[in-house]
Formats: structure tokens, sequence, C-alpha cells
């Protein structure tokens, strides 16, 4: 569950695992949050966001996702 801190602008974060790289990049911009999630190819991510009043959750498989909240 990323934390949308108010003194943190954006944060770009690659992690080697044993399936391979996940990759999450989020930047803030007007008033709201892009990110972006790469998942690699036989994984799932459980995925829980929130910012202001607008949420996300959702089980997913590999490939790349994006959202704006």
């Amino acid at each position: 569950k990323p934390e949308f801190a108010c003194d943190i602008e954006f944060v770009d974060l690659s992690l080697n695992s044993p399936q391979g790289i996940i990759e999450i990049h989020w930047r803030k911009e007007n008033g709201q949050v892009k990110m972006a999630l790469t998942i690699p190819e036989n994984s799932v991510a459980e995925v829980e966001l929130k910012f202001n009043d607008k949420s996300i959750s959702e089980k997913c498989s590999s490939g790349t996702y994006n959202w704006i909240l």
C-alpha cells in the first residue's frame, strides 16, 4: 500500500524478484497521482491505492497497469 506522503512528489523503483523485475512509478501532478506498475510473468499482485477521496483495490496478474487517482 503506497503512502502518497505530502512531501514526496514521485517514486521510480525497480526490484529484481525470482520471477523477474517488478517496477513501480508514481508521480503527483495537478492534484492527482499517476501510477504505473509492471508485474513479471507468472506473478500476481494485490493492489490497494488511496489518494484523497479515490481508492482502487484490484488483483492483477502479469503485465503493466496504469492508474490515475
